[in-house]
């Protein structure tokens, strides 16, 4: 596809939130005013995904927005008010749920089915369900993580 100056300007303003080397790293801030999930809904947004080659070669817009599809390493952006209080989490007590419940500035692996998809000042956002959240991740861990297609694991 035709790359167009609006894509340049979006890819621009991704990587000026993150270290230049990945997009939105895990502390770039949540823009405030950010729209509120309802029910039992997470809004995620994407962090350290590749911006730039280990050869030096910056990664276009559309690759860019192809691993938003791929990508599963997220920053919990908004929780909604029923997060893991709805019918798939009966059965649990609200102690067992606490410690798992995602709270704003988790990092979370998340593989979004069908996830909603928006920008919000420059920055992507993705708002998912509840079960579709895989495990939190230690950010002290996260170099160990790569993510890629199947031909490259």
């Amino acid at each position: 596809g035709h790359v167009t100056a609006d894509d340049m300007k979006r890819a621009a303003a991704a990587f000026e939130a993150g270290d230049k080397d990945v997009v939105q790293d895990i502390d770039t801030a949540i823009p405030e005013g950010l729209p509120q999930p309802g029910q039992w809904r997470v809004t995620l947004m994407p962090v350290r995904q590749v911006a730039k080659t280990k050869g030096n070669i910056w990664v276009p817009p559309e690759t860019l927005d192809t691993q938003n599809w791929t990508h599963m390493l997220w920053k919990v952006a908004a929780v909604g008010p029923f997060v893991y209080r709805g019918p798939a989490w009966q059965g649990f007590t609200e102690d067992e749920l606490a410690s798992q419940r995602p709270q704003v500035g988790d990092l979370v692996l998340v593989d979004p089915k069908a996830p909603r998809r928006y920008r919000y000042k420059g920055i992507l956002f993705v708002v998912v369900n509840d079960d579709q959240l895989w495990s939190k991740v230690d950010p002290g861990c996260i170099d160990g993580l790569k993510f890629a297609g199947a031909s490259e694991l």
